[in-house]
């Protein structure tokens, strides 16, 4: 195994770890004051669903049908998005405005919807072809969205006042952070991508058939 997706597995366990801890601090009365919202109770059980499917794809899917990965890559990408959404209009944060600009919201721009497509696009090209390019624009936009994430929930992580939020702030956090380490894949020591294999067996391949082509050509001049 890859020590890329040795080390996105094992950040995608830490983060499943979390999201399965934040359930036991979930407080289900839905009549009490404190209660917790049922779309955050949602999110939370779908993060660590996504998570796990994650981790089994990334394990099943490292040699063979890799295409399926783009499957839980958008299902964190998107449980990402809505789980900051919720926490920034819970916490009242008027941030709110800035992944409205980065991401496809209710209230998403037309840069936030055309910046996800891109970003959709070069998962799809990625895990097709394997082009460096499409890695980079995604660890870019994952980049911005783990920013986002990080600056305005850092203080609720280590705050500690409410340990739900804590859990799942640190494990959306660490969920983005995993893929970020899976698509650094392409450029680590080594480690080619499908459309650079594909070139050097084609120039191989080349050169032998010229290598031939000037055998039988000596031959045939002797």
């Amino acid at each position: 195994m890859k020590k890329t997706t040795l080390a996105s597995l094992i950040i995608a366990a830490v983060a499943f770890v979390l999201f399965g801890v934040s359930i036991a601090f979930i407080k289900w009365d839905s009549a009490a004051f404190d209660a917790t919202p049922s779309e955050m109770i949602t999110c939370i059980i779908a993060f660590a669903a996504i998570l796990c499917a994650f981790i089994i794809f990334e394990i099943v899917c490292e040699k063979k049908n890799k295409v399926l990965m783009i499957l839980p890559v958008i299902g964190v990408i998107v449980l990402a998005i809505i789980f900051s959404t919720i926490i920034t209009a819970n916490i009242n944060y008027n941030q709110i405005e800035v992944l409205d600009f980065i991401a496809p919201t209710t209230n998403m721009t037309v840069f936030s919807f055309l910046l996800f497509v891109t970003f959709i696009v070069s998962l799809i090209l990625y895990f097709l072809k394997g082009y460096k390019w499409t890695a980079i624009v995604s660890i870019t936009y994952l980049t911005i969205l783990l920013i986002y994430v990080f600056n305005y929930s850092v203080g609720l992580f280590f705050g500690g006042d409410n340990k739900l939020t804590a859990c799942t702030c640190g494990g959306t956090i660490l969920a983005l952070i995993a893929l970020a380490v899976y698509f650094i894949d392409p450029f680590t020591n080594g480690v080619e991508t499908k459309a650079e294999v594909k070139e050097e067996t084609s120039t191989a391949e080349t050169i032998k058939e010229e290598k031939v082509s000037e055998e039988v050509e000596e031959e045939k001049a002797e």
